[in-house]
């Protein structure tokens, strides 16, 4: 068997290979112990073994035997001439359909698009504009929510509030409850008075 000095053209011998004989693809050469030498290699299926084998394939490079794919149509082809080593031309069986990918099957079993008639785009549009309308009139509707005045009536009372109950009640995260008790006692002056019971403030204003 012909070896070659240069990896790539080890390569190329194998695609020159699968370029004229159907049913085989190239695959990475196999190196030649170590002579720093690469033989090409292709992989065949075992149908093609007498074949590929009787033609001296085996006589040109490495072949990876695959076994047959069960219930796959085969299909007479003639088999091109590959070379020097390969001068008869005879009728091989090789297979000719593919199995499907998954993601292949997935698609083909999507039913085909049916385009939307006028009647009913204008239908969506109306019911679309109808749920916005909706929302915005429920909306409109609700009172408005002080947060920053929930938050003064919870310190006020006698017991005062602590940052859960206030976070619970606003929805604020824990820093903006603390921002808020900083700004409100520099800014406006509230007094509030915080204190550390166990791992929460609790906050109060003085009556």
């Amino acid at each position: 068997m012909k070896s070659h000095s240069v990896k790539s053209n080890a390569k190329r011998a194998a695609r020159k290979l699968y370029e004229n004989i159907p049913g085989i693809w190239p695959i990475e050469p196999v190196q030649a112990g170590d002579s720093g030498q690469w033989y090409p290699a292709i992989s065949a299926p075992e149908d093609l073994r007498e074949r590929l084998i009787a033609n001296g394939v085996d006589q040109i490079a490495i072949i990876q035997w695959q076994a047959p794919a069960d219930g796959v149509q085969k299909t007479p082809i003639a088999m091109a001439e590959a070379g020097p080593e390969m001068q008869t031309r005879e009728t091989m069986l090789v297979t000719t359909a593919k199995p499907k990918s998954k993601l292949r099957t997935v698609f083909e079993s999507i039913p085909p698009h049916v385009p939307s008639t006028r009647d009913e785009i204008l239908a969506r549009r109306e019911e679309r504009r109808q749920r916005h309308s909706a929302k915005a009139e429920a909306e409109a509707a609700a009172p408005k929510v002080d947060k920053n005045t929930m938050v003064l009536d919870l310190i006020r009372r006698p017991e005062g509030a602590t940052t859960d109950e206030i976070t619970a009640a606003t929805n604020w995260l824990k820093h903006s409850v603390r921002r808020f008790i900083s700004v409100a006692n520099s800014k406006h002056k509230m007094g509030i008075i915080g204190r550390r019971e166990g791992k929460v403030s609790r906050y109060r204003i003085p009556a």
